[in-house]
Order: C-alpha cells, then sequence, then structure tokens
C-alpha cells in the first residue's frame, strides 16, 4: 500500500474532485485473489463505483452504480486513521446514497 496514494485519493473523495480514482491489490500474481475497482467523482458531487475480483477459481464483477458520495466528514475520518490497511478499506467500501442510477449489473464466472 502507498500510503500518499490512499491520502490523495481519500483527500480527493472528500473534495469532491471531479476524476476518476483506481486500485489494484492481488496476491499470488492475482491468480489466487485479487481486487481492482474505481470511482469516478462528478462534478455534482455524485459518483459512479464498481469493483471486480477473483477468489479462488471465481471471478465477479458488482455493479456499477451511480450515487450520493457520503459526507465530506466520512473521509476526513479515514485521513485521520493512521493504520493503511483501515484507510484502503475506506476507500474501497464507503457507502453511498441510495443509486440513481444502475449502469451495468453484476455478473460472475465460478468453477466448481
Amino acid at each position: 500500500m502507498n500510503p500518499e496514494a490512499l491520502a490523495c485519493a481519500l483527500t480527493a473523495l472528500r473534495d469532491r474532485t471531479p476524476g476518476i480514482i483506481g486500485w489494484n491489490c492481488g496476491e499470488h500474481s492475482g491468480d489466487m485473489f485479487s481486487d481492482s475497482g474505481y470511482v469516478l467523482i462528478g462534478a455534482d458531487g455524485t459518483a459512479i463505483r464498481r469493483h471486480w475480483g477473483a477468489y479462488d477459481l471465481s471471478w465477479t464483477v458488482w455493479r456499477a452504480e451511480q450515487g450520493a458520495l457520503p459526507d465530506p466528514d466520512v473521509f476526513e475520518q479515514c485521513l485521520a486513521d493512521a493504520d493503511d490497511a483501515n484507510r484502503y478499506e475506506c476507500l474501497r467500501k464507503f457507502v453511498m446514497g441510495e443509486p440513481l442510477l444502475v449502469c451495468d449489473e453484476l455478473w460472475g464466472v465460478g468453477f466448481d
């Protein structure tokens, strides 16, 4: 994890800076576990978020949703947390308002 990149991403979310934030995390070259995603911050205070990942032999892509970003205080609290793992989780899993739009539904592939 890059603490400076996490701070930059959380600051952009807090300040509603229009643009895109992306992440990619994996173990064993992404073959056994991976987690990737993005948040596209709009000038109107909404965002589109999507993430996808693999776990063992299954692959899931969660739906792309547009919704309102939480209050800036949420991201300020994340920035104040000294634990980079907690800050990363905050980036990935913050709670948006009710979806205004679902751009693409969830799908997945599993190998049983």
